[in-house]
């Protein structure tokens, strides 16, 4: 809150505009980055990355050589776009069970994790594969971030329901099902472990969403969810249908439809 006045539509800054914010380190610049980049606060990246995404500094913002770019969370100005149209075609989501909430510090480690090492290095100039009204690469808001990355896949993750929920949701063209699947995995075991770090007293539980649905889901009650632990245990019974969670009036879901 203190320095919400350098904040932006996508949390980047440069290196100036920090020292200038903290100009009795200004001396210690690069030091102070690093403490910063250790506490997990922020990330550094190349100012030539601006010319293969459609990120973008401040309109009062001017690039200087020295300059380095730094991604902070935390001092994102923008709500969800209103341009994300998916269909998103699979849904997951972990849920916190008792009264309390996902830490703040949770969320900004997590979409630095997700820009840093998923999305935001992809470009948008090469795209042969991207349909009409797709041609976004990278959005980052307050609580998510939506990205495509070369295999033709689209994904969305959210922090919903007053940071009790954690909502990823993918796409992809057909052919790609394959790598869509591999990047769930890859995805689920991200944001799992960045919980059992920052927040491990917890108590969480892992939802499947029902194949259709619309975005944007701001309550899991708001879609068919099914409990993943449920489900293990359903497919080592060798059972083929599984019942929603917390639902009347639903019949049960086939397992091999929900996978």
């Amino acid at each position: 809150k203190e320095h919400r006045s350098i904040a932006s539509n996508t949390g980047i800054i440069t290196s100036r505009a920090l020292a200038v914010v903290f100009s009795h380190y200004s001396s210690f610049i690069n030091m102070l980055i690093a403490f910063l980049q250790s506490m997990k606060l922020c990330e550094a990246f190349s100012i030539s990355l601006l010319d293969v995404t459609n990120l973008t500094l401040r309109q009062e913002d001017s690039l200087q050589i020295s300059d380095q770019l730094l991604f902070f969370p935390a001092l994102i100005a923008e709500e969800r776009p209103q341009d994300i149209k998916g269909p998103f075609k699979s849904g997951w989501c972990l849920k916190v069970v008792s009264r309390f909430s996902l830490s703040v510090r949770f969320l900004h480690i997590l979409l630095l994790r997700l820009a840093y090492e998923y999305s935001i290095a992809v470009s948008s100039r090469d795209r042969p594969w991207v349909a009409d009204g797709f041609e976004r690469g990278c959005s980052v808001w307050i609580n998510g971030i939506h990205w495509y990355n070369h295999d033709g896949i689209e994904t969305l993750v959210e922090q919903v329901e007053d940071n009790q929920c954690v909502m990823m949701l993918m796409s992809c063209f057909e052919g790609a099902e394959a790598k869509m699947m591999q990047l769930h995995c890859k995805l689920i075991k991200t944001i799992m472990h960045l919980q059992q770090e920052y927040c491990p007293t917890l108590q969480c539980k892992e939802y499947l969403l029902a194949p259709r649905f619309q975005y944007p889901l701001d309550k899991l009650s708001k879609v068919a969810h099914y409990d993943m632990e449920d489900l293990r245990i359903r497919i080592s019974q060798n059972k083929t249908s599984i019942l929603c969670v917390d639902a009347t009036n639903i019949p049960a879901m086939p397992i091999a439809e929900l996978l």
